[in-house]
């Protein structure tokens, strides 16, 4: 997956893509994505990846968070980062000091940063209805999509792109882990924000039939 803050740049260029791009044929038939029980599910599943990638010791179990409020995507980070500056009031905050306690004096630092976001996105988790999830089914007709027209499209224009993931490691279920456009971000630096809203909407960034029930197009 690539990293947060060039994926909420995409997000907003796809997002303003979306809206000029009326004009476009109409879509192929539309791909079933994952239900809200299988969005929910891939969630919890990360939830708990996430816990067992802070370096604990083996076995430490993960206390239970209730939420206090679902909030919108383009909040989600303002929310999760005033949580973290506050924890100092956290009722967790004596079990995050004792693990932080357990850990080498060399991970302490990385662990109570891993801890305190972990705890501070349970507490305020994005909307399910929000999540760019897309079913595995989506993803491979997505990666199609990118090898034989986005990236063919994006060359014959004159862009540099650096060769998209292996598809085994692109089409499992969850989040796209590659984009023409971030791969044009990193080789193209020169270029404005409105050249990647053009480009995404000509070479067809988001295709419409994969996601018109996703959060970046009509829910």
């Amino acid at each position: 997956m690539f990293h947060e803050s060039t994926a909420v740049t995409v997000l907003a260029i796809l997002a303003c893509a979306a809206v000029l791009s009326g004009c476009t044929p109409a879509p192929p038939q539309e791909i079933p994505g994952l239900t809200y029980a299988e969005r929910k599910l891939y969630v919890a599943r990360e939830r708990d990846r996430s816990w067992r990638q802070i370096g604990l010791a083996p076995g430490t179990r993960a206390p239970d968070i209730d939420p206090i409020e679902y909030v919108d995507e383009e909040v989600y980070g303002k929310v999760v980062s005033t949580c973290i500056v506050e924890f100092d009031s956290d009722e967790l905050q004596d079990f995050v000091d004792d693990l932080v306690d357990q850990a080498r004096p060399t991970d302490r630092e990385y662990v109570r940063s891993s801890l305190e976001w972990w705890i501070c996105q349970g507490r305020y988790p994005i909307q399910l209805d929000d999540i760019t999830l897309l079913s595995s089914e989506q993803l491979t007709a997505l990666y199609e999509h990118y090898e034989n027209f986005t990236i063919p499209c994006l060359i014959a224009k004159g862009y540099r792109i650096y060769s998209p993931p292996e598809r085994g490691s692109f089409t499992t279920e969850g989040w796209p882990s590659w984009s023409p456009l971030d791969a044009l971000i990193v080789e193209n630096s020169d270029l404005e924000p409105n050249d990647y809203v053009r480009l995404a909407i000509e070479c067809r960034v988001q295709p419409d039939q994969i996601f018109a029930h996703s959060p970046l197009g009509v829910p």
